[in-house]
């Protein structure tokens, strides 16, 4: 199945502005905290909680494909019902990932949005959590990684392949062809070196905080980059 989540694509967009969540649209990485709060109240084991923050060491020094990484953290939903799960996310996102959107993700948004721009989050962050920020943003659509879900719960395992890297870019293609957009129209918002595959691929590509990597590359091709703060700053 695909990772695209979709609710408006009867008018064409003049352009598309992909924005990339986790330290892009907010200044948490949505997982890690997901995992937090989850081990808080009780929804996560110790065992599961510890080794979610051994995997986060790991992804945040790339001493393991990240893929594998992520497939890993979602282990631990395995019996966790699909509404008790995206209950738990909204209760997340009130208590913190509504305080880490970036303030001038806001009028960044907007200005989209006033030039007849669609404005997707294109993200590997998982359904619930994309869909609640989008809701908050007042974003039209969603692409981002599926989690499988059988009688009501969640397996523990993806369901298709997790929107990232080149993945990440094959979706943004697809989405542009379902919306008859060039690519070369579009935006796309990343902090990252592992967006560097979308970015690649579109007309304006936007550096939001972006890693060393990333930054190297910016600079080197004359990309934007801003530096984007806390909305409660």
């Amino acid at each position: 199945m695909e990772t695209i989540s979709t609710k408006n694509k009867i008018s064409e967009p003049a352009y598309i502005a992909f924005f990339d969540l986790d330290r892009t649209l907010i200044s948490e990485n949505s997982g890690k905290s997901i995992v937090r709060f989850s081990y808080e109240k009780g929804l996560m084991s110790k065992k599961d909680y510890y080794k979610g923050i051994y995997l986060s060491i790991l992804y945040k020094l790339r001493l393991r494909d990240p893929r594998k990484i992520i497939i890993s953290m979602l282990a631990w939903l395995k019996g966790v019902s699909n509404e008790r799960f995206e209950d738990f996310s909204s209760q997340e996102f009130k208590k913190v990932l509504i305080n880490s959107v970036h303030k001038e993700a806001i009028p960044e948004i907007e200005f989209h949005k006033k030039n007849n721009g669609r404005v997707v989050i294109l993200s590997s962050a998982i359904i619930p959590v994309c869909a609640i920020i989008a809701s908050h943003l007042g974003i039209e659509d969603i692409i981002c990684s599926r989690l499988e879900i059988k009688d009501g719960k969640y397996t523990g395992r993806k369901d298709g392949p997790l929107c990232y890297g080149e993945e990440k870019l094959r979706q943004m293609i697809s989405y542009c062809n379902t919306s008859n957009t060039n690519p070369m129209d579009c935006w796309y918002y990343g902090d990252s070196h592992s967006d560097l595959a979308v970015m690649t691929e579109v007309g304006k590509p936007v550096c939001v905080n972006p890693d060393k990597r990333l930054e190297k590359v910016a600079r080197e091709r004359n990309w934007k980059i801003y530096r984007w703060s806390l909305a409660q700053e």
